[in-house]
């Protein structure tokens, strides 16, 4: 009977361990994925966050919340072997060097790159220059399933 116990005990602390080890993967493997369906994606890439064009894309996106929120945007900043999530100044930086985003950043030469990812995942729009926030909602204006939920709030 002690082995019975010994060995149920066993079971349930590999559960336990597998249970955690998932569940922190879930919470610390923050990748574009999770947003399919739910979010477009901003990814701004840079190789310097003292640049000048990356501090000028970050301000401007950053300036009109609400509109981000209308068009369910999410915005994740990546240097080098490092991201942050969202729009708070003072968030800090996170370790990726296990991130899907990580990979899409080591295949980008450039040392600024703009990258906005459609609700269905895919890469929608990419560019290695400044881009005016209202030119990133203009192009998410004109997409299928943007037009698709204005026409829903319209009815």
């Amino acid at each position: 009977m002690t082995d019975l116990k010994e060995h149920q005990n066993e079971d349930m602390k590999f559960l336990a361990t597998i249970f955690l080890l998932t569940l922190s993967m879930t919470l610390f493997s923050q990748n574009v994925e999770n947003y399919q369906w739910r979010k477009r994606v901003v990814i701004v890439y840079t190789s310097d966050i003292h640049s000048d064009v990356y501090r000028n894309q970050i301000a401007d996106l950053i300036s009109d919340m609400p509109s981000w929120e209308e068009r369910k945007l999410v915005l994740i900043q990546v240097s080098q072997n490092q991201y942050k999530m969202g729009t708070d100044e003072d968030a800090s930086w996170q370790d990726i060097e296990h991130k899907d985003f990580w990979a899409r950043a080591q295949k980008l030469k450039d040392p600024f790159t703009f990258e906005l990812i459609g609700l269905d995942g895919g890469s929608k729009y990419v560019s290695n220059h400044f881009l005016p926030r209202e030119q990133l909602f203009a192009l998410i204006d004109g997409m299928p399933m943007r037009k698709a939920e204005l026409r829903g709030k319209n009815d």
